[in-house]
């Protein structure tokens, strides 16, 4: 039984050498809009919950 490893190795440099980062909108403006919206539902829940509570208030007197 003959065992083989062959590994190649390709090293290609690019035609302007290093090239500069590239900055990506990416996800951040997901994240952003995300945020925003939970935030949203928060108020909003916390606004229901104050509502209800003053109903409460105003139906035991």
């Amino acid at each position: 039984m003959v065992e083989v490893l062959m590994l190649f190795f390709f090293f290609f440099q690019a035609e302007d050498g290093i090239r500069d980062v590239e900055r990506s909108r990416g996800l951040g403006d997901v994240y952003k809009r995300q945020l925003l919206y939970v935030v949203s539902i928060f108020n909003t829940l916390a606004n229901v919950k104050s509502l209800l509570f003053i109903q409460f208030l105003e139906l035991s007197d």
